[in-house]
């Protein structure tokens, strides 16, 4: 078991004072020759831990940076082994890019996010960015005791859970939650998880929201919905703006720069035809929704990194 410990360590190759660009060199390299999916690739490198700022006692990479390569070559980044105080052993695994919702999705147009899609298997609330970004903006829209909340594109229902976080108990129960989703099925899980009376779900088009008379409401929700593209943006937003929204309002849209690849998030939004991330399109998205809030008074905020939250409050 010894001598089996010492080849390893012999032939596994190492990185000490390495620039980064040769990592990723010898990186392709591996991916080249084999990128079956579960494949581990493993190197050695200088303990992060030893890594302080400037002052740092050997040159390395923090977890963050090896995580980020991982993402970028589409590999999971599994936990380091520490094989010497000086030296750690980094661990990424091929993903498998058969296992990606986007190209996964069911010919019924209504049910590609129901329950039993690979999309239902996502928890965006587990996510830190998502989570902390979304707690946020519902810190700046500053929800009040007794408003009307609209979700568009509820499917179960992770935002209204989520509401439980920035209201007290006393004013969640006063909220009226209205959802709205195309997928019978998750409407009726939504429907199973909020069993309240001030919770209703409607399976419904958006397209078709005015057939609703869903009435006015102080807070718009939609993620990851509204750059659909069965969706007439136009006509709906014009809707929501004119038709569901107070005198005093918000609303909260986010739009998805990233894609689910084997149950790892990986940043940067997809346009069919491209093998790498290409943004022109959600960048074209976020403008016009800007352009068209502000241009009805409302004062827009813009951040986010998996996705990119769109805050507009009058």
């Amino acid at each position: 078991m010894i001598i089996g410990t010492i080849s390893l360590f012999l032939i596994m190759k190492k990185f000490t004072t390495e620039p980064l660009i040769e990592i990723v060199w010898w990186l392709q390299q591996q991916l080249e020759r084999d990128s079956t999916p579960g494949r581990i690739i493993e190197f050695l490198r200088t303990n992060p831990d030893l890594r302080a700022g400037k002052e740092g006692k050997l040159p390395g990479h923090s977890l963050k940076n090896w995580l980020d390569l991982a993402e970028y070559f589409n590999c999971r980044l599994l936990l380091p082994h520490l094989q010497d105080s000086n030296l750690v052993r980094i661990r990424m695994q091929v993903l498998d890019s058969k296992h990606d919702w986007h190209k996964n999705l069911t010919d019924d147009a209504t049910e590609k996010y129901g329950v039993d899609s690979e999309y239902a298997g996502i928890e965006k609330l587990e996510e830190p960015y998502f989570l902390l970004d979304y707690l946020h903006c519902l810190r700046i829209v500053s929800i009040q005791s007794g408003w009307r909340i609209l979700n568009l594109g509820v499917n179960r229902g992770d935002e209204f859970a989520a509401l439980n976080y920035v209201v007290s108990p006393e004013d969640f129960a006063s909220l009226h939650l209205v959802g709205v989703d195309h997928s019978e099925s998750a409407i009726q899980a939504a429907r199973l998880r909020f069993s309240e009376n001030n919770h209703t779900f409607f399976c419904s088009d958006i397209n078709k929201l005015h057939e609703l008379n869903l009435g006015r409401f102080e807070l718009i929700i939609s993620i990851s919905t509204l750059q659909s593209p069965g969706l007439d943006r136009e006509t709906v937003l014009r809707q929501l703006v004119q038709q569901q929204c107070k005198d005093k309002s918000a609303l909260l849209f986010a739009f998805p720069n990233c894609r689910y690849i084997d149950g790892e998030i990986k940043y940067g939004a997809m346009m069919r035809n491209y093998s790498t991330s290409e943004l022109s399109l959600l960048v074209k998205d976020v403008s016009f929704y800007k352009k068209y809030l502000q241009q009805h008074k409302f004062k827009v905020r813009i951040f986010g990194k998996y996705y990119l939250f769109v805050v507009a409050v009058r």
